[in-house]
């Protein structure tokens, strides 16, 4: 989990919202924030690499995948997401974690994952 201090030198204080949020650190070095706010009503997904950090795909995946398997834990019913339009393939990796596009407007392409009936 991240500490509102990571979150906040992170998002350099303009993260607002109450969230909850994991933090991916690398070498001591804080890398990654990854989380859920609670903004309007609205559970919104976000995540924010560092932007000069050269890894592949594969290790932001390694790191991803138990994050998003954390966030699906706390059992909201439905997450939405901006796809980051910096990055081409924010779509596709939002794609690959089960969400799915539902419109593009003045924010971006958003995108909706919601959880399975059990």
């Amino acid at each position: 989990p991240s500490t509102r201090h990571d979150v906040d030198s992170f998002y350099e204080g303009k993260m607002r919202d109450t969230c909850r949020a994991w933090s991916v650190f690398m070498d001591g070095d804080l890398v990654c924030v990854a989380g859920v706010a609670i903004t309007r009503n609205l559970m919104l997904a976000f995540c924010k690499i560092k932007p000069d950090l050269e890894v592949s795909k594969i290790t932001v995946w390694r790191h991803a995948l138990p994050i998003w398997e954390s966030m699906k834990a706390l059992g909201y019913s439905s997450l939405y997401a901006i796809a980051d339009p910096e990055i081409p393939r924010a779509p596709k990796f939002l794609e690959r974690l089960g969400f799915q596009h539902v419109e593009s407007n003045d924010h971006g392409e958003i995108f909706r994952w919601e959880q399975p009936f059990q």
